[in-house]
Parts: structure tokens; C-alpha cells; sequence
């Protein structure tokens, strides 16, 4: 797919937070692996690194594969790329299908390469939906996913709780 795009002169990088253990020496100039420094695996270090090097970014990108072990992960990439600001093109795969809405606040697609570079074309071509799916993912992690926004529901849940202790 990233040959696709470069002969079209698109001019595409990725980059590769963490994961691998060794990246070849013959890598393609598109890719880059990027480790996590040591010292930053601790959430609390990891979130501004992390920012600092979603800023550079114009897009991320979510491929997972199908089964049953990823049936059971959580929506954690699209939690990470919208609280940072980053849209997104996501696997049509549980989880992302259970927290994604294609089209409004990240896109959904099939695993296929075809599919993937569709998706990456229609974005390189489309910065105002890009910016637009954006927003609304990160006003979705605003609305629903931050402790804060729950925060007087816990208590009442734990007082209620305690009542019934004692």
C-alpha cells in the first residue's frame, strides 16, 4: 500500500509506536519505529511524550486483525489518538466498531489494502473532514470516557454503598 502511495507522490511516513522488539536495518524510508523512552512507560510520562509526538502528525491509523484474543481488547488507540486531537482510520473490527461512528468521528474500514489505501487518499484530500472527525472524537472522550465527567455519579454510587454497611 505505501508503494501505491509513493508512486503517486504522496508523500506518506509511518510511524511505529513501540510494539516490536527489532526493526530490520532495511526498513523503507516511510517507516519509522519510534520506543518508548524508558522512564515514559509510566501513564503519567507517557501522555505529554506522547503528545509531543501526535502533534507532528497529521493522521493515525488503527489496523486490527479479526479474532477472537482482539474481540476482547478495548477502544485504547482511539481513547489515546482522540484525546491527543489526532483523527483516525480504524479496522472495522470490535472494539473500535463498539466506540466509532464511520464518517463522524473516525472511519471504519475493511482489512484490505485496497480499503486502507482508499481511506489514507480520502484523507491526504480531505483536511477539513479530517479536522471535523477530529473534534468530534475528542469531544466524545470529553463526554463519555473522562473519570471527571463521572465523578458525582462514583460518589453516589459509594455513599449509597456505605449506607448500606452500616
Amino acid at each position: 500500500m505505501y508503494e501505491q502511495l509513493a508512486a503517486q507522490k504522496v508523500d506518506v511516513k509511518l510511524l511505529v509506536i513501540g510494539g516490536e522488539s527489532e526493526v530490520s536495518e532495511n526498513a523503507p524510508d516511510w517507516y519509522t519505529r519510534i520506543s518508548i523512552p524508558q522512564g515514559f512507560e509510566a501513564y503519567e510520562q507517557f501522555v505529554p511524550w506522547f503528545r509531543n509526538i501526535a502533534a507532528a502528525c497529521d493522521l493515525a491509523i488503527a489496523p486490527l486483525i479479526a479474532n477472537e484474543f482482539n474481540r476482547y481488547k478495548s477502544p485504547l488507540k482511539f481513547l489515546q489518538y482522540s484525546a491527543v486531537g489526532l483523527p483516525a482510520i480504524y479496522s472495522n473490527v470490535t472494539p473500535y466498531q463498539e466506540i466509532v461512528t464511520d464518517g463522524a468521528n473516525g472511519i471504519l474500514i475493511d482489512n484490505n489494502s485496497e480499503s486502507w489505501y482508499q481511506a489514507i487518499v480520502r484523507c491526504i484530500d480531505n483536511a477539513d473532514e479530517l479536522n471535523a472527525l477530529a473534534i468530534a472524537a475528542h469531544q466524545k472522550v470529553i463526554k463519555e470516557y473522562l473519570m471527571s465527567s463521572f465523578a458525582d455519579s462514583y460518589v453516589e454510587v459509594f455513599a449509597s454503598v456505605l449506607k448500606t454497611i452500616n
